[in-house]
């Protein structure tokens, strides 16, 4: 379900990839998606010219992470959360 979820996630983001100015969109997921994200984009990076740059980043790091990258313009193009956040 999760992949599922992810991937449906991904899908929809790439939609607005042609809004992007640079061909490559950077998610950033936490590490409790290393399992199977790097598969769902390396299969997405195969097949599209745009591509995706995934980062896993360590489950306690994600939140102040993104959001000093937030505070200083840099964040993400995409960013992978659950409910645990929301």
């Amino acid at each position: 379900m999760k992949t599922m979820i992810a991937g449906l996630a991904l899908a929809a983001s790439i939609f607005a990839l042609p809004a992007f100015a640079a061909d490559t969109a950077n998610i950033w997921v936490r590490a409790d998606g290393s399992n199977f994200m790097p598969r769902i984009v390396d299969a997405f990076n195969k097949g599209h010219e745009n591509q995706i740059k995934l980062d896993i980043i360590p489950n306690a790091e994600i939140i102040p992470k993104y959001g000093a990258a937030a505070a200083g313009g840099t964040a993400p193009d995409a960013l992978s959360l659950d409910l645990i956040y929301t």
